[in-house]
Formats: structure tokens, C-alpha cells, sequence
């Protein structure tokens, strides 16, 4: 079977600048990679598998990826790996349990993201590794996932599963700036980079070509060692505590959520129980009442307006009980 979904935003978003910098007069030389780069002199030289290039200005655009090019840059970033599922077509559930077609994200750690895509299938983001694992590994707890959320779609199959990985710095802001004369960088955008690429593709090539300086207002944010395999390590670490700590909070909100509920309606035995001895109690003191009445009649409309004043005042109803109803009558008519 043939599956044909649209193409995420994203994807779309690059090969429209790709198409925008060729008509341009760019030259975009795919499957290249870059293996080596002399930044002295005022042309600077590099080197690819098949050739050798040489440019004034070279601007390097990546992130842990460049590890081999360029390890300083790549030092100061700490990998992130999510993982990615698409389901099967889910049908007329998916439609029925989802009715927003736009992204859902998870605002607190971005664990979780999810969109409808194909017309009926579920994409859905999630987990996070330092060290990049097989995506296979995390399909089943993804799609576990996606049954805690939406139990009404059942059981769930997984067609497609892939990873990414993104480059988070130390101090969380995207690395743009000249690292040498004619060397700059773009790098570290902590997979928000849709909008801030842009802004640094801007701002570095008014540079190059206006001599503009706003670029150096990213100055103070320089390249920040990561740690190396232990700043992995506590990374790793921090998120599964914070996912350790978020389960444990919402246990404990259920919980407080189906005692309330169970305060608020109160077992049919104990109810029953309650408002038979309650209105033994109030016939008793109807009674004694009247009693009252009858030997003191100038006090018995305090000692009844008091009685059914209690009465309110115990209740949580706005209609009176029977029971209420009988103490706040008229002491001439009989208790019925």
C-alpha cells in the first residue's frame, strides 16, 4: 500500500529558500560534505571528498554535526535526541477524539508534540536522549503515549518511526557571530530554529555585504563548554527526574481530584442513614416545641425560628428537607 501525507511546514519552508538563493545565482551542492577548513589568509580554503574550494567568507551553519569540522562548536552544545512516531490511519476515531488540526506542545518540558497528519494519521514527538538510541526502541512507550491521552482510540499501530537531533547551549541562546575574519557561525538554535535561522541568515549577511554590526549584540553569548560526556550525563539525568517528578504531581492531582468527588457524593446507605436520623431528630425537637408552645406561647417563635435557622445552616440545598419544612411550620398545625 502507498501512503501519501503532506509534508511538514518545515520542509516546505527550506526548499522555498533553497529555490529563492538558486534563482538568486546561489549554487547548492547536495550530498558535500565539508571535511576540513583553513580559515587563515583572506580566502579561506575547503576542503570536500571530490574538491577544493576557496571563499573571503565562509559561515558555518549546524550544530552537533560538525563535530568532525569544526569540534570546538560542536563541544559547546549539548545533543538532544527526541523520537517521532506516525501511526497507522486511525479512521473516523482520530476525528472523533481530536477536532484541532493545528500542533499540540507540550509547554512545560516539550516532551510531547503532536498533529494530525494524512487526513487520519497521529504524529507524535517524544522522550529525549543524549546519547541517539534506535527510534524502534521508543515506538511502543510513544504509542503508550498516545493511548494515555486519547484511550478512546484504542489499540494503536506505529508505521513510521525516525529520530532528530538538536544542539541545546549552555546558556540557551543561538550562537550567531564572526569567530574569525570572514569565519561566521549560525548554530545552537535548541530546536527553535524555524524563525531564528532566518533571523541569522539576515543579520549575518548584512553583514557580510552592508558592513552592519547588530550582529554583535549576540556577543556576550559566547561558545560555553558543554561539559562533555558528563554535561550529557546530567542532562540525561535532569529530564528523567523532572519526568519522575511531573508523573508523581499528576498522580497526586488524580487522586486529590477523586477524593473530592467522592466527598461531594456521599455513599446511598450513609445518605439515607443521615436523613432518617436527622428528621427523628427534628420531629423530636418539632415536638418539644409545641410542647413549649403550648405552656409559654410568648417564646415559642424564637425557639422555632432557631431550630430552622440550624436547620439552613446545615444544609447544602437551597430547597428545605421535609425535615426542615416540618420545625419552620406554624406551631398551631400538626408535625406531619
Amino acid at each position: 500500500m502507498r501512503c501519501t501525507f503532506r509534508k511538514p511546514s518545515a520542509f516546505i519552508y527550506a526548499l522555498g529558500l533553497a529555490a529563492a538563493a538558486e534563482r538568486a545565482g546561489a549554487r547548492i551542492f547536495e550530498y558535500t560534505p565539508a571535511v576540513s577548513i583553513d580559515p587563515a589568509g583572506v580566502r579561506k580554503r575547503i576542503v570536500t571528498p571530490l574538491a577544493r574550494l576557496r571563499a573571503t567568507h565562509v559561515v558555518l551553519c549546524g550544530n552537533v554535526g560538525m563535530a568532525q569540522l569544526a569540534p570546538h562548536i560542536a563541544g559547546a552544545l549539548i545533543p538532544i535526541t527526541t523520537y517521532v512516531i506516525t501511526t497507522a490511519p486511525l479512521g473516523a476515531a482520530l476525528d472523533e477524539a481530536i477536532g484541532f488540526r493545528g500542533a499540540v506542545t507540550d509547554t512545560d518540558l516539550a516532551d510531547n508534540h503532536y498533529r494530525i497528519v494524512g487526513g487520519d494519521r497521529l504524529m507524535l514527538s517524544g522522550r529525549l536522549t543524549t546519547w541517539a538510541r534506535n527510534p524502534r526502541r521508543y515506538a511502543r512507550a510513544l504509542a503508550r503515549d498516545v493511548a494515555k491521552t486519547y484511550p478512546q482510540l484504542g489499540s494503536i499501530a506505529v508505521d513510521y518511526a525516525w529520530s532528530g537531533t538538536v544542539g541545546y547551549p549552555i546558556h540557551g541562546m543561538p550562537q550567531i557571530g564572526e569567530l574569525a575574519p570572514g569565519v561566521w557561525l549560525a548554530s545552537g538554535f535548541g530546536g527553535h530554529g524555524l524563525n531564528t535561522t532566518a533571523l541569522a541568515g539576515n543579520l549575518i549577511a548584512r553583514a557580510i555585504i552592508d558592513g552592519d554590526d547588530t550582529w554583535k549584540r549576540f556577543t556576550p553569548f559566547e561558545l560555553v563548554w558543554a561539559g562533555g560526556l558528563f554535561g550529557r550525563g546530567i542532562t540525561q539525568i535532569y529530564y528523567w527526574a523532572s519526568r519522575l517528578t511531573a508523573a508523581l504531581a499528576e498522580r497526586r492531582a488524580r487522586a486529590a481530584a477523586i477524593g473530592r468527588s467522592r466527598a461531594g457524593s456521599p455513599a446511598p446507605d450513609a445518605a439515607t442513614s443521615s436523613v432518617a436520623t436527622s428528621s427523628a431528630a427534628t420531629s423530636s425537637a418539632a415536638t418539644s416545641s409545641a410542647a413549649t408552645s403550648s405552656a409559654a406561647p410568648s417564646s415559642a417563635a424564637p425557639s422555632s425560628t432557631a431550630e430552622a435557622t440550624r436547620g439552613e445552616e446545615n444544609t447544602d440545598s437551597i430547597v428545605p428537607s421535609p425535615a426542615q419544612a416540618e420545625v419552620a411550620a406554624p406551631a398551631d398545625e400538626p408535625a406531619k
